[in-house]
């Protein structure tokens, strides 16, 4: 089975219900946890974005992190993990959340033990507790396990399942299961049927029907969605259903900070008043107050798999804010920069997979390769002085391919400009790393050594002289940003050309952004890219090689997962004691082994070395083949004068081999990994281990730095 023997619109719908998911997640978080009375009193109904209402107190940015995102789309990667099996357990999907949750830091609320469901269950987990017993009311009571957290992050197991809502029915269990249990699954299961049956069916009565066969008849949640359609029926009016909502099934009839029941029946209420209006529904249930992030992500993507792509903008331009961009910041960091694009792929990979067939991934797997209508990755104008945009940018059917779409650039300014163009992020900018809320955590998507390659075509027939080249923008020593520019390379009108650059040395400094530049005389021309794409691994320094760096942003391409109560474990040095002849970097962490780590889930076949002053540690090393917490090859030296090295997976950790090597405080260590497909080779200042090491599969991945029991100092690390 491939994509395209579900139906045709398939992979269309999941793009629409990913932007519905996010678009809800952005229009409801800035009123997240305020009632009716408050939004009404400051706000009024809710039409439109109001992060920057000029009667909201915070004005918070648009795009932001969150665990209705990262939940959704981090958790779904279990499916991934565990071989795309249907039969998926709760306890494999807990396995995935050790892997990618770095504790008090990423994808959840971490409210407290007892406070926040999802803190109490992975506590559970990370003791030993097996899910589904880890979410279950047997242990934690039926308060901390019937709150909201099942609901929000189960859309992606629907969207995995078109047409069948038994399946989407039985990965919501097993995934809500692992923090939740009673009500709280009913309600992750009926949105995860809605989402399923939604790709096939139109009419929310038989949908709504259908998804009450999946949970027990007389289970709060079935009751409840039963009164709610009587009243629809009655009142006419949803204000009138919301107070009966509130006078029965308000927060006041049930404990926690956040009950699933009460935001459940919001859902309800705005399908069923809005079941053919995507803007309609999103203005009920967000004026409706409560956990309106979580209500109106659950409704955003219902809607948008049922009614399709041009319902999201039949009202309201609710896509160009967004441009498809979103966070998913976990401890496998290469994946926090992400957009609607690259998760719509994720989801319909996943949907093949499971069902037996072979993915083939839109155009030859490039990053960028805006097929979806409307899709644009994040990619928008470069501004000139002024701060006006140099080009439009839109998608539009492709004139490489008529059936799928690409970037079209609009260069109509381009002779008085001189030069004109358009960049995506590739890290996060420094707002975004100091983001309040959920952190914002994650590595680069482009460094040094990498080729980029766009596949472009000038519009034909069209006069003058057209020329491109890429360009990155990195923070400089001092944080302060500088463009780094490749040669300019010509278009011909109508022909297909590769704008192909390699990203020279950036000294250790972190790039954020990728751009397009053009230049020339052809005036009212436009460009079409089919698709970006990055090439090969890097080979580049890890840290800054000059020692006068003043700034602090390159710190933050680690994704830091070290256990370090009361600091955050990472800091530059500044010990004159130990080398400081160059930059370096303290890692720290206490008796459980913790890393740092940076790259990418898809480099493979590479060489990782890094020099490590020990100043005190039970043990220390580097890291391979990184694909998250539970999923590496790392080189360990202990104290007691041994080196190891091992596997880990998400079923335990594997001894690969070991030698005794001797261990000294204050001394260095040049640690060195050869990592290929075809063996493991492992050195410690010059020396070789333990030979080759085979392993029965060679995963690519990024790589870090390990340390338990005290601190190390990271005086230099490269990749090449």
């Amino acid at each position: 089975m491939t994509a395209s023997a579900f139906r045709k619109d398939y992979v269309e719908r999941v793009y629409a219900g990913v932007l519905g998911k996010i678009i809800g997640v952005y229009l409801g978080r800035p009123i997240e946890g305020w009632s009716y009375e408050s939004i009404m009193n400051r706000l009024g109904e809710i039409h439109y974005y109001i992060n920057q209402h000029p009667n909201h107190p915070q004005k918070p940015p648009l795009i932001v992190t969150d665990d209705d995102i990262s939940g959704t789309f981090g958790f779904f990667r279990a499916l991934e993990d565990h071989g795309y099996t249907k039969d998926l357990t709760a306890e494999q999907v807990g396995n995935s959340w050790l892997n990618y949750i770095i504790e008090g830091k990423t994808v959840l609320w971490w409210g407290g033990m007892g406070m926040s469901t999802e803190h109490t269950a992975f506590v559970r987990l990370k003791n030993g507790i097996k899910a589904p017993r880890s979410g279950s009311i047997a242990l934690n009571g039926p308060v901390v396990a019937e709150q909201i957290g099942a609901q929000i992050f189960i859309d992606a197991w629907g969207m995995c399942c078109p047409g069948d809502p038994a399946q989407a029915a039985k990965l919501a269990r097993a995934a809500g299961s692992v923090s939740h249990d009673g009500e709280a699954v009913h309600g992750a299961v009926i949105v995860a049927t809605l989402v399923a049956q939604a790709f096939v069916e139109k009419d929310l009565n038989k949908m709504l029907d259908t998804s009450l066969t999946f949970i027990p008849k007389e289970s709060v949640i079935a009751r409840m969605i039963g009164e709610i359609r009587a009243w629809v029926k009655q009142d006419g009016d949803w204000r009138k259903t919301r107070e009966r909502i509130v006078e029965h099934y308000g927060y006041d009839k049930f404990g926690g900070n956040c009950h699933m029941v009460p935001n459940h029946a919001l859902i309800i209420l705005a399908l069923l008043y809005a079941p053919d209006d995507f803007s309609e529904a999103l203005k009920i249930v967000n004026t409706c107050g409560w956990d309106t992030d979580c209500n109106s992500a659950n409704v955003g993507c219902i809607m948008g798999v049922r009614l399709g792509l041009d319902a999201l903008q039949k009202s309201h331009d609710w896509r160009g804010p967004v441009a498809d961009r979103l966070f998913i910041p976990t401890a496998e960091g290469s994946r926090a920069l992400s957009d609607a694009v690259i998760e719509t792929d994720a989801i319909v990979r996943s949907a093949t997979r499971m069902n037996g067939g072979k993915y083939t991934a839109p155009k030859n797997g490039a990053r960028w390769h805006f097929s979806y209508r409307g899709s644009v990755q994040g990619w928008a104008p470069l501004l000139n002085e002024l701060g006006a945009p140099t080009c439009g940018v839109a998608s539009t059917t492709s004139p490489f391919n008529p059936s799928e779409h690409c970037l079209a650039i609009s260069l109509t300014t381009i002779a008085a400009l001189q030069t004109a163009g358009v960049a995506v992020n590739t890290w996060f900018l420094p707002e975004e790393i100091n983001m309040p809320g959920y952190g914002c955590i994650g590595n680069p998507v482009l460094y040094a050594g990498q080729t980029v390659v766009a596949d472009v075509m000038r519009q034909p027939s069209t006069p003058g002289m057209l020329q491109a080249r890429f360009a990155v923008t990195r923070f400089g020593a001092d944080d302060k940003p500088e463009v780094i520019r490749g040669p300019w390379q010509s278009l011909e009108p109508g022909k297909r050309t590769q704008v192909t650059w390699q990203v020279p040395d950036m000294a250790g400094l972190p790039i954020y952004q990728l751009r397009m530049e053009f230049s020339g005389d052809a005036a009212f021309c436009t460009v079409f890219a089919d698709s970006v794409r990055i090439k090969g691994v890097p080979k580049t320094a890890l840290l800054p090689t000059d020692e006068k760096v003043t700034g602090k942003l390159w710190q933050n391409i680690w994704v830091n997962g070290l256990h370090a109560p009361g600091r955050n474990g990472i800091w530059r040095n500044n010990d004159t004691s130990v080398p400081h002849d160059r930059v370096g970097l303290w890692v720290t962490s206490d008796s459980e082994l913790g890393n740092i780590s940076i790259g990418a889930f898809d480099w493979a076949k590479y060489r990782f070395s890094a020099n490590i002053h020990l100043h005190l540690a039970d043990q220390f090393g580097i890291a391979v083949g990184y694909r998250g917490l539970k999923r590496l090859v790392r080189l360990l030296l202990d104290r007691s004068g041994q080196a190891v090295l091992e596997q880990l997976e998400m079923d335990g950790t594997k001894e690969l081999a070991r030698v005794a090597y001797p261990c000294e405080l204050y001394k260095q260590y040049a640690f060195a990994i050869d990592y290929t497909p075809e063996g493991i080779r492992c050195s410690i200042n010059g020396m070789d281990l333990f030979g080759t090491v085979t392993l029965a599969e060679c995963p690519a991945g990024g790589v870090g730095v390990c340390v338990s029991g005290g601190r190390v100092l990271l005086l230099d690390a490269r990749i090449e």
